[in-house]
């Protein structure tokens, strides 16, 4: 195994351990430098740095710094979106990650249209956007 890849599992695993704890601060320092070591490696458009991206953002997100957690996100899910397909798993679970941090910090609007826009999507893949299907996701994702 070469140097940079057990020194990125070493501060994931501190990183991770910190969490945790709840020793949120001391986990973010850990979680950057993991995201600064994977971009370094692989490049700021692979799935593997909107992964550290995220991990940082959720460690912001629990010390309730929203405006540092929020651009980490958006970045993620462009990443995983234009590698990886607007269908694959991993850019809807960063959708519902951006839609989770929204409705925490109030913004309920946007938390709900992305879940909107992704339930669509998910129906046109399965080839099913009729408007009946598209208005009972609408109630659906609009009812509180």
């Amino acid at each position: 195994m070469d140097d940079n890849v057990q020194e990125l599992d070493r501060l994931n695993e501190t990183a991770a351990q910190l969490y945790e704890q709840g020793q949120y601060e001391q986990a973010v320092a850990f979680a950057i430098q993991a995201c600064t070591l994977t971009r370094n490696r692989l490049g700021e458009d692979h799935p593997n740095y909107a992964t550290s991206l995220t991990s940082v953002a959720v460690l912001y997100w629990e010390m309730g710094n929203y405006a540092e957690a929020e651009p980490l996100l958006q970045q993620a899910s462009t990443i995983d979106r234009d590698a990886l397909g607007a269908d694959h798993p991993r850019y809807a679970n960063d959708l519902n990650n951006l839609g989770g941090l929204y409705r925490e910090m109030g913004n309920y609007a946007e938390a709900e249209a992305l879940r909107f826009v992704r339930s669509i999507e998910t129906c046109s893949v399965l080839t099913i956007p009729d408007t009946l299907t598209i208005s009972a996701i609408w109630a659906c994702c609009t009812a509180r």
